[in-house]
């Protein structure tokens, strides 16, 4: 963590990277906040912490020794995913993205910048089998890649997502699919869909980009670091005495055998395979932004930090509990070898938390500041070996560790540049199967827009639970912004 830390910084020591891309960059990797005007003495401080010896040098070695084989080892939460995806043949892991685009459109070109993308990444080649009694991923030489190209009527727009968005079968590559529909002469939507045990969405990004240059005709830096390497170093970092350093950090949070926080739901679960996404949205105003923005930096927190706090103090109303269990997702992507890499490298960190009528809202603010700084420093260890563990000491075999999910959303796809084609983003949410009973997401973008949208399974829940739980977070929201020293039983929350 140290070393990406300082990599970052470095670059904007030497000019290569602004202090606005710079801070986006420490937040999206930990939740870490750079002040315009420290950036050296930032620098002048890692350099007299120990680094992390087993990152940077231990990498270029696995590169340098690395030979090809036919089979390569997967990461702990990828072999979740194939599980749960051979287990449910659902969509639950899949990322779709949508564009529109208008213009002079060349389909052939797009087919051409896709098939590039696809050879130079070997992890959009990768395919899973079994070999030995061992799941393991396969990077196959040849993919058998093309965009499906059909014409389309732009009335059918949700209808073409929803045949689009299907279930990938992992033992064949690749596990990403593109159509391209023709509307008119000029008019076209790019529909996009990859398997998350392949990708991410920073790896969406950097996919994007490369398309972008590609396209342009600008060939991008040569990759020679993949993945496969990325996931032995990964592999032999957990068992290095760092690894095992963050490992008793977990095991010490839930040292008691804790489990997930139940949530109430208006129906039962039992008998359920699948879920079924459901989302409400609300968009902040752009100034009630700024104002949540200044709370945080007058208060030394992330805006992750409140928003996550605030969550916490909802359900600690709507469940009457005071020992909270919720799923908090990261980028997971500290070294910096992996910064631009097309992989899996998301993680989900089980954050527990104490909140109490007793409690002024800003002690407890800064009490999940000192959580999430705490976890973001031991991010790499991965929760599904943790789950396991706990598993395994409260000898509950098949409860979750988590019910329910937060995700700030801080990594923007950006504009994309073709030219004289005009790119438009489809907006809406697009839904997949489930994997929680309640997700929460917070979008702020880099056009300094902030949405939040509930997600959950129309399963579990009727549709008026959820706008009552998103008002009543907005409401409480408000309330703690403006009276802070407040003790949480004080606040209004009608639940």
């Amino acid at each position: 963590m140290k070393e990406v830390r300082r990599y970052i910084l470095e670059q904007v020591a030497s000019g290569s990277l602004d202090k606005e891309k710079a801070a986006k960059m420490l937040m999206e990797l930990y939740d870490y906040v750079l002040s315009e005007d420290n950036v050296k003495e930032e620098i002048n401080i890692s350099e007299t912490e120990d680094l992390d010896k087993s990152n940077h040098s231990d990498f270029e070695d696995i590169i340098k020794d690395s030979q090809e084989k036919e089979y390569y080892p997967m990461l702990p939460s990828q072999k979740m995913i194939l599980l749960h995806q051979f287990m449910k043949r659902d969509t639950a892991y899949n990322i779709p993205r949508v564009l529109f685009l208008e213009g002079d459109v060349d389909e052939e070109k797009i087919n051409d910048t896709f098939k590039t993308i696809v050879e130079r990444h070997h992890a959009l080649r990768t395919s899973f089998h079994l070999h030995h009694g061992e799941y393991m991923q396969k990077i196959n030489r040849v993919s058998d890649f093309s965009i499906e190209s059909v014409e389309g009527d732009e009335k059918n727009i949700e209808d073409d997502i929803r045949s689009f968005v299907r279930s990938f079968q992992l033992d064949k590559a690749p596990l990403f699919r593109v159509r391209l529909i023709k509307y008119d002469s000029k008019k076209y939507v790019l529909l996009m869909d990859i398997h998350h045990i392949i990708s991410d969405r920073k790896s969406i990004v950097v996919l994007m980009n490369e398309f972008q240059q590609l396209y342009q005709g600008i060939e991008p830096v040569k990759t020679e670091v993949h993945y496969e390497h990325y996931v032995e170093w990964y592999n032999n970092f957990l068992k290095s005495d760092i690894g095992l350093s963050k490992e008793k950090y977990w095991l010490e949070q839930f040292d008691d055998g804790k489990m997930s926080t139940e949530l109430k739901t208006d129906f039962s679960k039992e008998g359920i395979r699948k879920y079924t996404e459901k989302s409400l949205y609300h968009e902040f105003q752009d100034d009630y932004r700024d104002k949540l923005l200044q709370f945080c930096s007058s208060n030394g927190v992330t805006l992750n930090m409140l928003m996550l706090s605030v969550y916490h103090v909802l359900l600690w109303k709507w469940l009457g509990k005071d020992d909270l269990v919720t799923g908090l997702s990261c980028q997971g992507r500290t070294i910096k070898e992996a910064y631009n890499m097309i992989g899996m490298f998301v993680n989900t960190l089980a954050i527990r938390n104490y909140p109490s009528g007793e409690k002024k809202y800003f002690d407890f603010l800064n009490e999940t500041k000192e959580i999430l700084l705490n976890a973001y420093s031991n991010q790499e260890y991965p929760f599904d070996v943790l789950t396991d563990k706990i598993r395994q000491k409260s000898k509950i075999k098949d409860k979750s560790l988590i019910n329910t999910l937060f995700i700030m959303q801080n990594t923007d796809y950006g504009e994309l540049e073709l030219g004289d084609i005009r790119v438009k983003p489809y907006h809406d949410y697009i839904e997949t199967d489930g994997r929680f009973d309640l997700q929460i997401n917070i979008f702020n973008s880099s056009e300094k827009h902030l949405n939040i949208c509930f997600i959950y399974s129309k399963e579990l829940f009727k549709e008026e639970t959820i706008k009552t739980l998103l008002n009543e977070y907005i409401s409480i929201l408000k309330q703690v912004v403006e009276e802070p020293e407040k003790l949480l039983n004080n606040f209004d929350i009608n639940l």
